[in-house]
């Protein structure tokens, strides 16, 4: 599989934002038994990232995959970026990078795998200094570019 045909089939699961969440529901559905379970006293609506890694972190197996395997993805995705735009930082957003640290192994041996050396060296990879109010905060100032609130008046 090419980074490209990889990244091709993972972009539906990349955009998603309750990805990790679906995955979960989707594995306990079909009988995988998981702590993830008990969190939500069996009602698998209420399943959430947040609660996937707090499973995670006491030692989960379904949860700890269900990181890696959005690290895997992510770190597809980083890979790609790599090869169109040679970027020498990444910055990564979001409520599930507050969990990064579960998918960060993953991500950065799919972005190892995947991309040429030259790509990966000296590259870093940091959360957004903005957090999760980001989305928020570029849709704020996409209406204010669109309206021309801060253009200055006629004079």
């Amino acid at each position: 599989m090419t980074a490209l045909s990889a990244f091709i089939e993972t972009v539906p699961l990349l955009t998603q934002p309750s990805g990790i969440a679906n995955y979960v529901r989707e594995q306990l559905r079909a009988g995988v038994e998981s702590q993830v379970r008990d969190l939500v006293a069996g009602d698998l609506a209420r399943v959430s990232a947040r609660i996937i890694s707090q499973a995670a972190y006491a030692g989960d197996p379904l949860a700890g995959e269900a990181f890696r395997r959005a690290g895997r993805y992510l770190g597809i995705g980083i890979a790609n970026l790599l090869y169109l735009f040679n970027p020498r930082m990444v910055v990564l957003g979001g409520s599930v990078m507050k969990s990064g640290d579960l998918l960060q192994d993953a991500m950065w041996d799919a972005i190892r795998t995947l991309a040429k050396p030259a790509y990966v060296e000296g590259l870093t990879i940091v959360p957004a200094a903005l957090g999760d109010d980001v989305g928020l905060l570029g849709a704020a100032a996409l209406v204010v570019q669109e309206q021309h609130l801060l253009d200055a008046p006629a004079q």
